[in-house]
């Protein structure tokens, strides 16, 4: 999805617009200019030349570890398939992989957090009011969503939810290896207490919250911020695409 704009006043051409224009054409209705510049939101790059032109390129990175967490959550759901009915060493196969799987998907939904956070849907503005703070990330996170989207009937559950995320994924950051009486997993066998923090149950939490995060915000933006809505109608459709990929993930 691209967005084109006239380099020398600033003119948004509508959607399609630019594109349906053939190039000899391409004149800003609004000054006359011949320079633009385009904004793509994509992972895929299409660029249409154009003579004194300026490209700006951005990836949506929230988007891109959303998607690996969602395919990791799937990957650990089969694996956890698999080992219910495996024994011996098959078992231990298959809740290694488990746990591999789970532990990319929990790190995933906490990046795609992270990168929403450092989005064009947070401004700089915001940003800054924690530069010089203690605060720890989780918390910068929940508070500049609270000042661009409505996100009030959500504060409270997101609160214990994104520090329990944010914690399991600093601590598979900077892991501090230690040894520690077995635990039970959910498949009934004593393991390591990492195989079970990092479980297909917890990369299911840890999807379920980036997920929801996502489809609220882009359902509740604060109608008196024109750049948050604007960044809403640019990304409501990936989201919901990415919702449509999770269901179908889990269906």
């Amino acid at each position: 999805m691209a967005l084109y704009s006239c380099a020398d006043c600033q003119y948004e051409y509508p959607d399609g617009a630019f594109e349906q224009t053939p190039p000899e054409e391409r004149l800003c209705p609004g000054c006359g200019g011949p320079r633009f510049n385009v904004r793509v939101y994509s992972s895929t790059v299409r660029i249409i030349p154009a003579m004194g032109s300026s490209v700006l390129v951005g990836s949506n990175l929230w988007a891109s570890w959303l998607r690996v967490a969602i395919q990791h959550t799937g990957v650990a759901h089969h694996a956890r398939s698999s080992a219910a009915s495996a024994q011996g060493d098959d078992l231990l196969i298959w809740m290694s992989r488990e746990f591999e799987a789970a532990i990319v998907a929990v790190s995933a939904s906490a990046h795609s957090l992270d990168a929403f956070y450092g989005s064009s849907a947070i401004s700089q503005a915001v940003r800054d009011q924690w530069k010089n703070t203690s605060t720890r990330r989780h918390g910068k996170i929940r508070e500049a969503l609270k000042q661009v989207f409505n996100t009030g009937p959500m504060n409270n559950h997101w609160t214990s939810e994104f520090e329990w995320l944010f914690d399991l994924r600093d601590a598979a950051l900077h892991a501090q290896e230690k040894s520690g009486p077995p635990v039970l997993h959910p498949l009934g066998t004593g393991t390591a207490q990492e195989s079970v923090n990092y479980s297909v149950e917890s990369a299911e939490r840890a999807l379920n919250l980036a997920m929801s995060v996502l489809a609220w915000c882009v359902d509740h933006p604060r109608e008196s911020l024109p750049d948050t809505v604007s960044w809403v109608s640019l990304h409501k459709q990936t989201v919901a695409k990415l919702v449509k990929e999770r269901n179908s993930s889990t269906g």
